[in-house]
């Protein structure tokens, strides 16, 4: 045994305050064999509650860990530049993983967050341009998704949301092209989307909003050309849809908005050329129809205005020549209707209310 195998072993005894302060010392501690993997032992000389921060920094010859059970935390930066990192194995009763831990780690393919982690922090990942997926281990208690957790994992095909987290921070998928599917725990308790969290996702096919989100910000899913549906979920709580929230939403071909939206801006739905359906609950509470929502929506074939609606905007329905049926709520109060509002509706057959 060496003199600094020694010396690293008399000073994690007392506290790690030395190891914990040395970028890569558990690289030297405990050297990858020669298939790259490490053991942390479970030994009384070398029983310790936490990998420190940096401990693995930089160790460019480790591919393979196993984190044993007496293992809590997993401190900022430890394994940050790890290159040929592939797998982190065990970290069952980890409940705490510090910023940065994994970023760099361009070799790592998946990750599964332990159940009794509650925080995902800053930069947790930023640059494993090769992450495919992060799970999250049964019974999990994740409550908060920091900013830049995904930053550069241009890799990541699909992920599922924890029923505990909140809130998505602004950007937090944004660049991530190959992501193809966002889903959320059936029970989720996430109340709030972040500006740009999926701005530049051009793969993403399809998402549900959960039911206690009660604004969709301002471009939310603009320009995702491949997102084909977007719903919300039952007993939907949305009350407010920003500007251009669907723009360039190109192939989308329904959309059912819940009842508690009062107000629609102007371009809604602009350039949703494939957009056939738009449905208002019955109980809408829907006022305010935005100036051109529907320019664009070249093959809607059918829509109802809904009951607390008293304005059509000037060119509301104007150029849509494939609609065919404009229909107005029982009882509606429409008091007013602009110019040119049907102009170019060469195949409506009849206007019902």
């Amino acid at each position: 045994m060496s003199f600094f195998t020694v010396l690293v072993i008399l000073v994690v005894i007392i506290g790690n305050s030395y190891v914990s302060a040395v970028a890569g010392s558990f690289c030297k501690l405990y050297k990858p064999d020669s298939k790259g993997h490490v053991d942390i032992p479970n030994k009384w000389y070398l029983k310790i509650d936490s990998i420190p921060a940096t401990a693995f920094m930089g160790c460019s010859n480790l591919k393979t860990i196993n984190i044993p059970d007496n293992i809590k935390s997993i401190g900022e930066g430890a394994f940050q530049g790890c290159i040929n990192l592939q797998e982190v194995q065990g970290a069952k009763k980890v409940t705490s993983i510090g910023k940065g831990a994994f970023a760099g780690c361009v070799d790592l393919i998946a990750f599964n967050v332990p159940a009794g982690v509650r925080t995902l922090e800053e930069l947790l990942f930023q640059g494993a341009t090769k992450l495919l997926t992060v799970t999250f281990a049964p019974g999990s208690i994740l409550s908060q998704i920091k900013h830049g957790v995904f930053l550069g994992c241009e890799s990541l095909d699909s992920i599922t949301i924890p029923r505990g987290v909140a809130k998505l921070p602004l950007g937090l998928f944004a660049g991530l092209d190959a992501l193809t599917n966002v889903d959320f725990a059936p029970d989720s308790e996430l109340t709030e989307i972040g500006v740009t969290t999926f701005k530049g996702c051009s793969s993403l096919k399809s998402i549900t909003v959960p039911r206690l989100v009660t604004e969709l910000p301002e471009l939310t899913f603009a320009g995702l050309y491949n997102l084909q549906t977007i719903e919300f979920a039952e007993g939907s709580q949305l009350t407010e849809i920003g500007f251009g929230a669907f723009i360039g939403c190109v192939n989308v071909t329904s959309l059912q908005i819940p009842a508690g939206v009062e107000k629609l801006p102007p371009f809604t739905f602009t350039g949703l050329r494939n957009l056939r359906v738009v449905t208002f609950a019955e109980d809408s509470k829907l006022r305010t129809f935005g100036t051109l929502m529907f320019q664009g929506c070249l093959s809607l074939k059918t829509i109802t205005v809904p009951r607390l609606v008293t304005e059509l905007p000037k060119l509301t329905f104007a150029g849509l020549y494939n609609l065919q049926t404009i229909e107005f709520a029982e009882g509606s109060q429409l008091t007013e209707i602009g110019f040119g509002a049907f102009i170019g509706c060469v195949n409506v057959t009849s206007l019902q209310g």
